[in-house]
Protein backbone atom coordinates (compact mmCIF):
# COMPACT_ATOMS: atom_id res chain seq x y z
CA UNK A 1 0.00 0.00 0.00
CA UNK A 2 1.77 3.20 -1.04
CA UNK A 3 1.69 5.97 1.60
CA UNK A 4 0.87 9.21 0.22
CA UNK A 5 2.75 13.37 1.56
CA UNK A 6 0.66 16.32 1.00
CA UNK A 7 3.50 19.00 -0.51
CA UNK A 8 3.90 22.43 -2.51
CA UNK A 9 5.83 23.04 -5.73
CA UNK A 10 6.67 26.74 -6.51
CA UNK A 11 4.36 29.63 -6.24
CA UNK A 12 2.72 27.10 -3.36
CA UNK A 13 0.73 25.19 -5.70
CA UNK A 14 -0.62 22.13 -3.74
CA UNK A 15 0.78 18.74 -4.72
CA UNK A 16 0.90 15.06 -3.48
CA UNK A 17 4.21 12.68 -3.73
CA UNK A 18 4.62 9.27 -2.90
CA UNK A 19 5.39 8.61 1.14
CA UNK A 20 6.37 5.42 0.96
CA UNK A 21 5.43 2.44 -1.41
CA UNK A 22 4.64 0.48 1.86
CA UNK A 23 5.27 -3.36 1.89
CA UNK A 24 2.09 -5.99 2.19
CA UNK A 25 5.28 -8.71 3.31
CA UNK A 26 6.06 -6.50 6.40
CA UNK A 27 6.15 -8.70 9.22
CA UNK A 28 7.04 -7.89 13.52
CA UNK A 29 10.55 -8.37 15.11
CA UNK A 30 11.40 -11.10 17.14
CA UNK A 31 13.75 -10.18 19.67
CA UNK A 32 14.66 -12.94 22.13
CA UNK A 33 17.09 -11.43 25.80
CA UNK A 34 19.02 -12.69 28.65
CA UNK A 35 19.10 -10.42 31.87
CA UNK A 36 20.35 -11.41 34.81
CA UNK A 37 20.77 -8.53 38.07
CA UNK A 38 21.02 -8.44 41.36
CA UNK A 39 19.73 -6.03 44.35
CA UNK A 40 20.88 -5.62 47.28
CA UNK A 41 20.29 -2.52 50.57
CA UNK A 42 22.74 -2.16 53.21
CA UNK A 43 23.38 -0.20 56.21
CA UNK A 44 20.03 -0.13 57.79
CA UNK A 45 18.85 1.05 54.05
CA UNK A 46 21.51 3.71 53.46
CA UNK A 47 22.91 2.55 50.73
CA UNK A 48 21.49 0.15 48.18
CA UNK A 49 22.39 -1.11 44.73
CA UNK A 50 20.67 -2.50 41.63
CA UNK A 51 22.96 -4.32 38.87
CA UNK A 52 21.83 -5.59 35.69
CA UNK A 53 23.28 -7.47 32.55
CA UNK A 54 21.60 -7.88 29.64
CA UNK A 55 22.02 -9.53 26.27
CA UNK A 56 19.42 -9.72 23.34
CA UNK A 57 19.10 -10.59 19.61
CA UNK A 58 16.81 -9.03 17.22
CA UNK A 59 15.43 -11.51 14.20
CA UNK A 60 13.47 -10.42 10.94
CA UNK A 61 14.95 -6.88 11.95
CA UNK A 62 13.51 -3.72 9.86
CA UNK A 63 16.08 -2.43 7.29
CA UNK A 64 15.03 1.03 5.55
CA UNK A 65 15.99 -0.49 1.87
CA UNK A 66 16.61 2.61 -0.86
CA UNK A 67 14.00 2.07 -3.60
CA UNK A 68 15.14 2.39 -7.45
CA UNK A 69 14.17 6.19 -8.50
CA UNK A 70 11.87 5.08 -10.99
CA UNK A 71 9.50 4.38 -8.34
CA UNK A 72 9.04 7.84 -7.91
CA UNK A 73 10.14 7.97 -4.13
CA UNK A 74 13.72 8.94 -2.51
CA UNK A 75 12.34 7.21 0.80
CA UNK A 76 13.51 3.69 1.90
CA UNK A 77 11.13 1.08 2.28
CA UNK A 78 11.17 -0.77 5.57
CA UNK A 79 11.81 -4.89 4.88
CA UNK A 80 12.44 -7.89 7.60
CA UNK A 81 15.61 -8.40 6.17
CA UNK A 82 18.28 -8.36 9.27
CA UNK A 83 19.68 -9.03 12.51
CA UNK A 84 20.96 -7.32 15.54
CA UNK A 85 22.55 -7.98 18.90
CA UNK A 86 22.10 -5.21 21.78
CA UNK A 87 24.30 -5.57 25.09
CA UNK A 88 25.20 -3.91 28.20
CA UNK A 89 25.00 -2.69 31.89
CA UNK A 90 22.95 -1.02 34.04
CA UNK A 91 23.67 0.22 37.63
CA UNK A 92 22.17 2.62 40.15
CA UNK A 93 23.69 3.51 43.44
CA UNK A 94 21.69 5.03 45.95
CA UNK A 95 23.44 6.44 49.26
CA UNK A 96 21.87 8.49 52.16
CA UNK A 97 25.05 10.03 54.04
CA UNK A 98 23.20 11.75 56.58
CA UNK A 99 19.63 11.19 57.94
CA UNK A 100 19.09 13.67 60.72
CA UNK A 101 15.93 15.63 61.56
CA UNK A 102 17.86 19.01 60.28
CA UNK A 103 19.11 17.56 57.18
CA UNK A 104 18.17 14.47 55.11
CA UNK A 105 20.86 13.95 51.84
CA UNK A 106 20.59 11.54 49.29
CA UNK A 107 23.29 11.07 46.50
CA UNK A 108 22.77 8.69 43.49
CA UNK A 109 24.40 7.51 40.83
CA UNK A 110 23.59 5.35 37.77
CA UNK A 111 26.00 4.09 34.39
CA UNK A 112 24.62 2.58 31.28
CA UNK A 113 26.16 1.04 28.60
CA UNK A 114 25.13 -0.11 25.54
CA UNK A 115 26.91 -1.95 22.46
CA UNK A 116 24.98 -2.76 19.38
CA UNK A 117 25.82 -4.58 16.15
CA UNK A 118 24.42 -5.80 12.77
CA UNK A 119 25.18 -9.58 12.54
CA UNK A 120 23.03 -10.40 9.24
CA UNK A 121 21.65 -8.57 6.07
CA UNK A 122 20.17 -10.99 4.25
CA UNK A 123 20.42 -9.48 0.72
CA UNK A 124 22.25 -6.78 1.88
CA UNK A 125 24.96 -7.92 2.82
CA UNK A 126 27.22 -6.62 0.57
CA UNK A 127 25.47 -3.44 -0.22
CA UNK A 128 27.46 -1.02 1.51
CA UNK A 129 26.32 1.90 2.50
CA UNK A 130 26.15 3.21 6.37
CA UNK A 131 24.86 -0.59 7.40
CA UNK A 132 27.33 -2.86 7.16
CA UNK A 133 27.95 -6.30 9.04
CA UNK A 134 29.66 -6.43 11.99
CA UNK A 135 28.85 -2.15 12.39
CA UNK A 136 27.20 -0.60 15.23
CA UNK A 137 23.39 0.55 14.62
CA UNK A 138 23.29 3.78 13.14
CA UNK A 139 26.69 4.75 11.65
CA UNK A 140 28.28 7.96 10.41
CA UNK A 141 30.56 5.93 7.04
CA UNK A 142 32.48 8.63 5.57
CA UNK A 143 35.64 9.44 3.34
CA UNK A 144 38.03 10.60 6.30
CA UNK A 145 41.30 12.71 5.40
CA UNK A 146 44.36 10.45 5.76
CA UNK A 147 47.24 13.26 5.75
CA UNK A 148 44.72 16.36 7.83
CA UNK A 149 48.01 18.15 8.20
CA UNK A 150 50.21 18.14 4.95
CA UNK A 151 50.00 21.68 4.03
CA UNK A 152 49.96 22.11 0.30
CA UNK A 153 49.22 18.42 -0.09
CA UNK A 154 45.86 17.30 -1.51
CA UNK A 155 43.89 15.13 0.43
CA UNK A 156 44.39 11.26 0.94
CA UNK A 157 40.84 10.02 1.99
CA UNK A 158 39.29 6.72 2.95
CA UNK A 159 36.03 5.59 4.19
CA UNK A 160 36.12 5.07 7.98
CA UNK A 161 33.17 5.16 10.30
CA UNK A 162 33.52 8.16 12.08
CA UNK A 163 31.13 7.32 15.01
CA UNK A 164 27.90 6.11 15.99
CA UNK A 165 24.30 7.80 16.76
CA UNK A 166 23.16 6.35 19.83
CA UNK A 167 25.54 7.51 23.09
CA UNK A 168 27.40 4.09 24.04
CA UNK A 169 27.56 4.94 28.10
CA UNK A 170 25.42 7.39 30.03
CA UNK A 171 26.23 8.22 33.31
CA UNK A 172 24.03 10.33 35.81
CA UNK A 173 24.74 11.73 39.34
CA UNK A 174 22.14 13.43 41.35
CA UNK A 175 21.67 14.74 44.26
CA UNK A 176 18.86 15.93 47.12
CA UNK A 177 19.27 17.95 50.57
CA UNK A 178 16.42 18.51 52.59
CA UNK A 179 17.07 20.53 55.15
CA UNK A 180 14.68 20.88 58.31
CA UNK A 181 11.41 19.21 56.60
CA UNK A 182 11.43 22.56 54.83
CA UNK A 183 13.74 23.71 52.14
CA UNK A 184 14.51 20.91 49.45
CA UNK A 185 17.51 21.06 46.96
CA UNK A 186 17.37 18.93 44.10
CA UNK A 187 20.35 18.82 41.31
CA UNK A 188 20.92 16.42 38.38
CA UNK A 189 23.84 16.39 35.97
CA UNK A 190 24.20 13.64 33.02
CA UNK A 191 26.84 12.76 30.86
CA UNK A 192 26.59 10.94 27.75
CA UNK A 193 29.62 9.62 25.41
CA UNK A 194 30.67 7.76 22.58
CA UNK A 195 28.63 9.25 19.78
CA UNK A 196 28.80 11.74 16.99
CA UNK A 197 26.68 14.50 15.41
CA UNK A 198 27.63 16.02 11.83
CA UNK A 199 26.62 20.01 11.69
CA UNK A 200 24.69 20.37 8.87
CA UNK A 201 24.05 23.79 9.00
CA UNK A 202 27.77 24.60 9.37
CA UNK A 203 28.31 21.74 5.92
CA UNK A 204 25.90 24.17 3.92
CA UNK A 205 26.71 27.49 4.92
CA UNK A 206 30.41 26.90 4.10
CA UNK A 207 29.58 25.76 0.64
CA UNK A 208 27.26 29.00 0.54
CA UNK A 209 30.75 30.43 2.02
CA UNK A 210 28.74 32.74 5.06
CA UNK A 211 29.79 30.57 8.00
CA UNK A 212 32.18 33.08 9.86
CA UNK A 213 34.72 30.51 10.87
CA UNK A 214 35.52 29.64 7.13
CA UNK A 215 36.04 32.86 5.85
CA UNK A 216 39.56 33.22 6.45
CA UNK A 217 40.39 29.63 4.89
CA UNK A 218 38.31 30.89 1.84
CA UNK A 219 39.65 34.23 1.25
CA UNK A 220 43.57 32.29 1.61
CA UNK A 221 42.12 29.50 -0.59
CA UNK A 222 41.02 32.31 -3.76
CA UNK A 223 44.60 34.18 -3.16
CA UNK A 224 46.57 31.45 -3.27
CA UNK A 225 45.47 28.55 -3.48
CA UNK A 226 45.88 25.10 -1.47
CA UNK A 227 49.98 26.77 -0.99
CA UNK A 228 49.17 27.44 2.84
CA UNK A 229 46.10 25.45 3.59
CA UNK A 230 46.14 21.72 5.23
CA UNK A 231 43.68 19.12 3.72
CA UNK A 232 41.23 19.47 6.54
CA UNK A 233 41.00 22.90 5.87
CA UNK A 234 40.61 22.72 2.45
CA UNK A 235 37.59 19.67 2.80
CA UNK A 236 35.75 21.71 6.10
CA UNK A 237 35.35 25.59 4.16
CA UNK A 238 36.45 25.48 0.14
CA UNK A 239 32.87 25.14 -1.32
CA UNK A 240 33.22 22.68 -4.40
CA UNK A 241 36.17 20.50 -1.99
CA UNK A 242 33.69 20.21 1.54
CA UNK A 243 33.13 17.31 2.75
CA UNK A 244 29.91 15.88 5.11
CA UNK A 245 32.46 13.84 6.67
CA UNK A 246 34.73 17.00 7.52
CA UNK A 247 31.44 18.48 9.77
CA UNK A 248 30.99 15.09 12.05
CA UNK A 249 32.62 15.39 15.51
CA UNK A 250 32.69 13.47 18.83
CA UNK A 251 29.23 15.27 20.48
CA UNK A 252 30.34 14.17 24.17
CA UNK A 253 28.56 16.22 26.61
CA UNK A 254 27.82 16.96 30.45
CA UNK A 255 24.78 18.51 31.21
CA UNK A 256 23.26 19.90 34.14
CA UNK A 257 19.86 18.47 33.43
CA UNK A 258 17.94 20.00 36.08
CA UNK A 259 17.97 21.56 39.44
CA UNK A 260 15.47 22.57 42.17
CA UNK A 261 14.81 24.74 45.10
CA UNK A 262 11.54 24.33 47.11
CA UNK A 263 10.56 25.49 50.12
CA UNK A 264 7.20 24.23 51.83
CA UNK A 265 5.47 26.82 54.41
CA UNK A 266 4.78 26.83 58.04
CA UNK A 267 1.58 24.42 57.80
CA UNK A 268 -0.38 27.13 60.12
CA UNK A 269 0.97 30.33 57.82
CA UNK A 270 -2.03 30.86 55.84
CA UNK A 271 -5.38 29.61 57.56
CA UNK A 272 -7.60 27.14 55.35
CA UNK A 273 -4.92 25.19 53.83
CA UNK A 274 -3.15 21.76 54.67
CA UNK A 275 -0.48 22.84 53.06
CA UNK A 276 1.63 25.41 50.99
CA UNK A 277 4.64 25.05 48.95
CA UNK A 278 6.91 27.32 46.53
CA UNK A 279 9.65 25.60 44.17
CA UNK A 280 11.40 27.35 41.29
CA UNK A 281 12.78 24.55 38.53
CA UNK A 282 15.71 25.02 35.55
CA UNK A 283 16.42 22.64 32.83
CA UNK A 284 18.85 22.18 30.75
CA UNK A 285 21.13 25.35 32.42
CA UNK A 286 24.52 24.42 31.70
CA UNK A 287 26.76 22.20 29.50
CA UNK A 288 30.50 21.26 28.52
CA UNK A 289 31.33 20.00 25.32
CA UNK A 290 34.00 19.97 22.55
CA UNK A 291 31.52 19.65 19.97
CA UNK A 292 31.24 22.60 18.02
CA UNK A 293 27.73 23.05 16.69
CA UNK A 294 24.48 24.20 17.91
CA UNK A 295 23.68 21.39 20.39
CA UNK A 296 25.25 17.88 20.92
CA UNK A 297 21.80 15.97 21.37
CA UNK A 298 20.39 18.25 18.65
CA UNK A 299 19.16 16.27 15.07
CA UNK A 300 16.82 17.28 12.01
CA UNK A 301 15.65 13.64 11.77
CA UNK A 302 14.35 10.91 14.00
CA UNK A 303 17.36 7.94 15.33
CA UNK A 304 16.12 5.25 13.13
CA UNK A 305 17.78 1.86 12.18
CA UNK A 306 20.64 2.99 9.53
CA UNK A 307 19.81 6.56 9.90
CA UNK A 308 22.46 8.87 11.52
CA UNK A 309 22.33 11.82 13.20
CA UNK A 310 22.96 15.72 12.20
CA UNK A 311 21.70 19.20 12.97
CA UNK A 312 20.55 21.49 10.02
CA UNK A 313 17.90 23.78 10.34
CA UNK A 314 16.35 22.81 14.39
CA UNK A 315 16.47 23.75 17.46
CA UNK A 316 18.61 23.04 20.43
CA UNK A 317 16.75 21.81 23.51
CA UNK A 318 15.36 25.05 25.15
CA UNK A 319 16.67 26.24 28.96
CA UNK A 320 13.22 26.01 30.91
CA UNK A 321 12.83 28.06 34.34
CA UNK A 322 9.46 26.86 36.26
CA UNK A 323 8.35 29.03 38.51
CA UNK A 324 5.62 26.53 40.63
CA UNK A 325 2.92 27.14 43.97
CA UNK A 326 1.19 24.01 45.24
CA UNK A 327 -1.63 24.75 47.85
CA UNK A 328 -3.26 21.55 49.20
CA UNK A 329 -6.52 22.35 50.83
Amino acid sequence: MKIYEATQADEVVPALIIGNLGNADLGPEVSTELEMGFEASMLDGRMSIDFTKYDQTTRDALIGVQEAPSFGTEEATLRNLGETTNKGYEAILNVSPVRSDFLDWNVNFSYSSNESEITDLGPLQNAGGNLQLGFPIGVEYDPVVMNPTAVGQAEDTELAVLGVVFPQEIIALGTRMTFSQALTLDVLFESQVGHSRTIGIGWATARRETWPHCFGIQNEFNANGRTNLTPNQVVTCVPGKIDWGAWTQDADFIKLRSASLSYRLPDDLIPGTRSVSLSLQGKNLWQTTDYQGLDPEATDRGLDRGEYAFEYYNMAPPRILILNMQVNF
